[in-house]
């Protein structure tokens, strides 16, 4: 059997095919990187696998049942890697919790309250969970994998799209938020990063790890507020006014706040609001005026703009009343436009990010 299924057996079939070489005359000065690149050529390990036998790693190949075939991204939490169930053959995205958190209480909640709200959500924008587990004292998640870059890795590379293709990203994020809030959770952490584009042009909004349901955090397991108190949940260029005071106090409008932030972004290239730090940033969403996206870009279309600056109104009574609404008002300004990308690539420059951040 030449398939590996566990990390020992993975170091054997190395370790054999070495010797093989070795013994034979024609491969006999083969280095240890040859051997790599033979078991990847037959197929027996991933190129990704190589690599961390090369470096001497003896674990992270396997969680149970998966094997690790790439690196997908690296983020604040954890690693998230593409994966083979090798009961199935299918290729999944496994998000799997940092070593070096293992034993921090507060991530590993956060953690385990986004996989648990993930198995619970079922709609077609937002990221699928199929299951959680643990392997070696590590939690981790399986997902289904979106083949595209986030909208923020496509506004690094062209900096703003029309705001026609926005209106339609914004659109599809707001039906996916209506479904979310309709089963009683907030996600409190919309903004570029957290929206996957695929070929198709379709959104899919992931990481629930800030989320909570509209009574508020509860349960031991998600007692996110006494771990990290209510204050500055979410991500400063994004969050709504009332949710930098007080994390508890955000509703459904808070997310439509976070998506117009988004929006505005998209369309004009730029965040809302500029400042030089993270308690400045938070306190402009209180005391800086909101410049019309028109400002920056005057081919969008007055409608729209009135739009974004009503998702982002700072009293929340004078937003949109609900994700629905707002995916109703976007509707006749959005337009499909392909987003052209090469995923072997984006992957490529998220391997380089992630060794940056070793």
């Amino acid at each position: 059997d030449t398939e590996a299924t566990t990390e020992v057996q993975l170091w054997q079939l190395y370790a054999r095919c070495l010797t093989e070489l070795r013994c034979h005359p024609s491969t006999r000065s083969l280095s240890p990187e040859d051997a790599a690149h033979v078991l990847v050529k037959r197929g027996y390990v991933s190129q990704y696998q190589a690599e961390r036998l090369l470096e001497g790693r003896s674990r992270g190949y396997f969680y149970d049942r998966y094997k690790i075939v790439d690196l997908l991204g690296v983020g604040g939490m954890g690693t998230v890697f593409q994966a083979e169930d090798t009961t199935t053959r299918d290729i999944v995205a496994l998000k799997v919790l940092s070593d070096q958190l293992k034993r921090d209480n507060g991530m590993r909640a956060r953690f385990l309250q986004e996989a648990h709200i993930g198995l619970k959500l079922k709609h077609p924008h937002i990221v699928r969970t199929h299951e959680m587990g643990s392997a070696g004292g590590l939690p981790y998640m399986i997902m289904e994998l979106v083949r595209g870059p986030s909208l923020l890795e496509i506004l690094l590379r062209v900096r703003r799209v029309s705001w026609g293709a926005a209106c339609e990203f914004g659109r599809q994020t707001a039906l996916g938020l209506e479904y979310a809030h309709q089963q009683g959770y907030i996600h409190r952490d919309v903004k570029p990063q957290n929206l996957l584009v695929d070929s198709a042009c379709q959104i899919h909004l992931l990481d629930f790890g800030l989320g909570m349901t509209r009574e508020g955090e509860t349960g031991d397991e998600f007692s996110m507020a006494m771990i990290f108190g209510h204050q500055s949940v979410g991500t400063a260029e994004y969050a709504a006014p009332e949710q930098t005071k007080d994390s508890l106090s955000a509703d459904a409008r808070s997310d439509i706040y976070s998506l117009g932030a988004t929006l505005f972004t998209a369309m004009t290239g730029t965040t809302p609001f500029q400042a030089e730090t993270t308690a400045a940033m938070l306190e402009a969403h209180h005391t800086q005026r909101l410049r019309s996206v028109r400002e920056y870009v005057r081919s969008i279309p007055v409608e729209v703009a009135d739009t974004i600056a009503r998702m982002m109104a700072r009293n929340p009574d004078e937003r949109f009343r609900s994700a629905a609404e707002v995916a109703e008002a976007l509707a006749p300004w959005s337009k499909t436009v392909p987003v052209e990308f090469d995923f072997d690539t984006i992957l490529a420059e998220r391997k380089l990010q992630a060794r940056e951040r070793q």
